[in-house]
């Protein structure tokens, strides 16, 4: 979750300090942070336990008409989910990926993306059904590549689709790159070993990015299969990928 062992959080600043990912609150979420009407407040003072379940409530100057209100709520609201005092904590390797992701250079929304992928807590269909959703067993698989025997989960989604290996295939093949091995079982370790592949043979910064950029545009094209009746053309998404990744390097 970050650097700080947060416990109770009655002594951990709830904006000021880097208690997720390494980072602040009041960084991460300036506009929310901005409108907040108790910026010295702890963690614990914004959320309350019940029925086993903490609840945040961050209190702010709130304008129900204000679109740009609503955005930095919905931000601040990725961040927090799933996140709450006494929570395990993360492994070494998940740890270092966290903190590459958020000194990426792309769109809070997308390092956003990207922790919940690193932390996997996307709302994949294996994740809804953890979380009590009912599904069919028979609406269970995959929406890009439709096989019988996937399953809708962040690391088929991202890594073992075959949708998602010939997306990976075509960016080695523009990075002039070798594979990323793919028997990986977290996504966090494919983040790791791409940044390693693609560390000093592009500019700084940007094999983060690149990576964000082809997970970013897998999981937008999962849910276009899934919510508008998209077919996740894979020339369409290769070209998003490249797009994103030259706007965020």
């Amino acid at each position: 979750m970050g650097d700080v062992e947060i416990r109770e959080g009655a002594d951990i600043p709830f904006w000021n300090c880097k208690w997720i990912a390494g980072s602040k609150l009041s960084i991460l979420c300036p506009n929310s942070y901005m409108i907040a009407t108790n910026k010295e407040a702890s963690v614990e003072d914004s959320g309350f336990w019940l029925e086993d379940r903490w609840h945040w409530n961050i209190a702010w100057e709130w304008d129900q008409n204000n679109a740009e209100l609503w955005s930095a709520a919905s931000l601040l609201a990725g961040i927090l989910m799933e996140v709450w005092p006494n929570q395990d904590g993360v492994c070494e390797n998940e740890a270092a990926a966290l903190k590459i992701v958020w000194k990426a250079k792309v769109p809070h929304k997308v390092k956003v993306f990207a922790w919940r992928l690193v932390r996997n807590r996307l709302p994949s269909k294996v994740q809804l059904v953890r979380r009590g959703v009912e599904i069919a067993d028979s609406e269970m698989i995959c929406n890009l590549c439709n096989l019988n025997n996937s399953q809708d989960d962040t690391t088929h989604i991202m890594v073992r689709c075959e949708v998602a290996k010939k997306i990976w295939n075509a960016v080695y093949i523009w990075l002039n790159l070798q594979g990323v091995n793919e028997v990986v079982s977290l996504c966090h370790e494919h983040m790791l070993q791409f940044f390693s592949k693609l560390k000093n043979k592009v500019d700084k910064g940007r094999e983060i990015s690149i990576w964000m950029a082809v997970t970013w545009c897998l999981w937008r094209a999962r849910n276009g299969t899934i919510f508008n009746n998209e077919t996740g053309d894979i020339d369409e998404i290769i070209f998003k990928i490249k797009t994103y990744s030259w706007w965020w390097g």
